[in-house]
């Protein structure tokens, strides 16, 4: 029966309230003791029974549920202490990272030890042994891989990247982490070098674009992934322009152009084609590359387009062409297009909004003008293009506008 009753309590939900437990584990025993007793076993004895019983059941239940309550008591406190703000300081990372590394070689041993030395072929490691030190030299065919302490502090990094107030901590963390493993980019996999692809993204969002640079640089030979390849040509384009490297910027951005597809997932070599010429007072120049990537964009619109219809309005403007700078902020709006105010330059030329919608005697919106016929096809003012682009094919461009003057023949505005 003792049997029969602990197998009974094993069935038992130990996640409902103790209460409820208690309360169905009484009437259990009850019923237990009163069959077990039948009628010889007075009400006095029936309850004495019942306390034994539930003080046993009490026990039980808190040498199931101690040990389960303190791990979700755990659980739940890590991530407040996480959340906390108790990071460690910049100096405390810094010399970690600045610690002993662990080299695998190729036969299966380890060594610990401080890096001495490295010109790329031979790795020197400074290794304690007890109450001295000594020097071993290690061949680089010979090296697997290298270990690095720090990478508990990868969680801090991201948190100081998204807080504004440790910006320059979060950029000498990086340079920590470069100072400790640029040299050995080649003993690095993919996963571990996206840590330096990160830094060059932060370095020139945050105004470093000269470190970006050197960073590419050094990174780009050990990229073979074609996306990363493509991202690192994006940035080191932006760093360029935004170091003021224009005469650079504009090398790399040409050949950005020639290997972009016409209708590709990006327009930035455009986008910085275009303002460089047009800082430089090529409007026209300016105009026809904007152009590019406009006349080729569908449904799915890249980036950049928005400084590519600002550069194509702002030269329109400049080169006189008002049906042109309408007919692009009209359609700048129709595809939800903002005009990007932070481009230097173009705060002058951002069309004003449209006008208000006329409202008629009966409350409602008065309907829209009808529009303009279009011309008859012999007087069509969009003709094919007279001098392409030195960037492009003649077919892959778009229309040039022509005028009528005063003796009625089409001449380019």
């Amino acid at each position: 029966m003792r049997r029969k009753f602990e197998l009974r309590i094993l069935k038992l939900n130990i996640e409902r309230s103790t209460s409820n437990v208690q309360h169905r584990m009484g009437t259990k025993i009850f019923e237990i003791c009163r069959r077990r007793a039948g009628q010889k076993m007075n009400i006095k004895d029936r309850f004495a029974k019942f306390q034994n019983s539930m003080l046993n059941v009490r026990r039980w239940m808190f040498d199931v549920q101690a040990p389960a309550l303190l791990a979700l008591a755990l659980l739940t406190a890590a991530p407040l202490s996480a959340q906390s703000g108790n990071d460690p300081r910049l100096a405390t990372i810094q010399a970690e990272l600045a610690g002993p590394v662990e080299v695998l070689l190729s036969n299966g041993n380890r060594q610990v030890g401080r890096v001495a030395e490295w010109d790329g072929e031979t790795l020197q490691l400074d290794v304690d042994l007890g109450a001295g030190s000594a020097q071993m030299s290690f061949e680089a065919e010979a090296i697997h891989a290298i270990a690095f302490p720090g990478r508990q502090y990868l969680p801090v990094l991201s948190r100081w990247m998204r807080d504004p107030a440790r910006t320059d901590d979060a950029l000498e963390v990086f340079r920590a982490y470069y100072r400790q493993q640029g040299a050995f980019f080649q003993f690095l996999d993919a996963s571990e070098l996206n840590l330096f692809v990160e830094y060059i993204r932060f370095a020139i969002e945050k105004d470093k674009p000269l470190r970006a640079v050197a960073m590419i640089e050094v990174l780009r030979p050990h990229i073979e992934d074609p996306l990363r390849l493509k991202a690192l040509d994006d940035s080191i384009l932006l760093a360029f322009f935004r170091a003021g490297m224009l005469e650079q910027a504009a090398d790399q951005a040409a050949a950005w152009v020639e290997s972009a597809p016409p209708a590709g997932s990006s327009a930035l070599g455009w986008r910085i084609l275009a303002e460089i010429q047009f800082r430089n007072e090529a409007y026209e120049d300016a105009l026809w590359t904007a152009l590019y990537p406009i006349a080729f964009a569908n449904q799915i619109l890249p980036e950049h387009l928005d400084a590519c219809y600002a550069f194509a309005i702002a030269a329109a403007d400049e080169t006189r062409q008002r049906e042109l700078k309408a007919r692009l902020s009209r359609e700048m709006r129709e595809r939800s297009l903002t005009w990007p105010s932070a481009i230097e330059g173009l705060q002058a030329y951002e069309p004003p909004p449209p006008p208000e919608p006329s409202i008629g005697p009966d409350g409602q919106p008065e309907p829209e003008p009808e529009p303009e016929p279009e011309p008859k096809p012999e007087e069509d003012l969009l003709q094919p293009i007279q001098t392409p682009s030195p960037l492009d094919p003649l077919e892959s461009l778009p229309t040039r506008i022509l005028r009528r003057d005063e003796s009625g023949n089409l001449r380019p505005e």
